[in-house]
């Protein structure tokens, strides 16, 4: 007697097959590592995405405000369906999947733009709510020249205006995206050590892919990527970084960029290539004239930061 060896129904999944390296039910609610939350106030009600890093992929759902604990998410990027959480992009059965996505960011039109640290890139998806299938496309990528290609500084020997570095090998960086008042994209590149800023105007109606960055911070040109080493002496170096993550723009304009040296530099509103920040904060500054610098363990106090992430 020849027995069926597949099973006929199941406890324990949602269905009979898995396509995800979580052993527990993934079926679309729940996050592992979540990195980042984007509000889309441009729709009624506001939506909210998520970037879900652990499980490959951004959930969206369609009511910031009215969503009940436990909500299933209204709709996955990133992934064929709610179950699936692989790593994907180039190579895999889908280019345009997500690989450790660390940020979102949503602009005055609706567009979510979305970090695929894992795939040295960012996509463009234009109102995925609006989209009437349930696989999600983007239409535009930065870093790129196309949704095929994923190497950091698009395999270059050194970065230019139009690529990223957001994973080397095993490493991946918490680098951020974010809109200015004036629908720029400023992102933190953190492989190459700078932040740069993406113009309105390229990444908008009518962009196409590899858009250049008009301006970068933490490097003199768009060709250098050196970064700071981590010691106590450079954390008072305000025109380099080190991996910068976590960013914010304040009212007034000036820019806060949380880097590897365990600081946020402050910069002056509209700030140029090659800037220096006119503060630094999280550092406890040089040691009393004649006394000796203090010994590590730095003491935490109300002055020092510890590997800050986000702002």
């Amino acid at each position: 007697l020849t027995l069926n060896p597949n099973p006929s129904r199941m406890i324990g999944q949602a269905r009979l097959t898995s396509s995800g390296d979580q052993l527990n039910l993934v079926e679309g609610r729940e996050l592992n590592a979540p990195m980042a939350v984007a509000i889309d106030t441009s729709s009624t009600p506001a939506a909210i995405y998520v970037a879900d890093l652990g499980n490959n992929r951004v959930l969206g759902w369609s009511d910031a405000a009215n969503f009940a604990n436990g909500a299933m998410a209204d709709l996955v990027i990133g992934q064929r369906d709610r179950y699936s959480t692989l790593p994907l992009g180039p190579g895999t059965a889908l280019n345009s999947g997500l690989r450790g996505p660390t940020g979102v960011a949503v602009d005055k039109s609706g567009r979510l733009f979305v970090l695929d640290a894992g795939n040295n890139r960012i996509l463009r998806f234009t109102r995925p709510f609006a989209q009437p299938d349930d696989l999600k496309l983007p239409d535009m990528v930065i870093g790129q020249t196309s949704t095929g290609t994923n190497a950091p500084n698009q395999n270059g020997p050194a970065p230019t205006a139009k690529t990223l570095a957001f994973s080397s090998g095993s490493t991946l960086f918490t680098s951020m995206v974010l809109f200015d008042a004036q629908g720029n994209l400023w992102v933190t590149d953190g492989g190459n050590h700078r932040v740069l800023r993406f113009p309105a105007g390229r990444i908008g109606d009518g962009a196409t892919n590899a858009p250049e960055a008009d301006l970068v911070i933490g490097q003199s040109d768009f060709e250098t990527k050196t970064g700071l080493q981590v010691s106590g002496q450079n954390q008072l170096v305000k025109g380099k970084m080190n991996a910068p993550s976590g960013l914010a723009f304040d009212r007034a304009g000036r820019l806060f960029v949380a880097d590897g040296l365990s600081r946020v530099l402050v910069f002056a509103p509209n700030p140029q290539t090659g800037a220096e920040a006119v503060r630094v904060m999280g550092v406890l500054g040089t040691a009393p004239q004649g006394q000796p610098p203090l010994p590590p363990p730095l003491p935490v106090n109300e002055t020092r930061l510890l590997n800050p992430q986000g702002i």
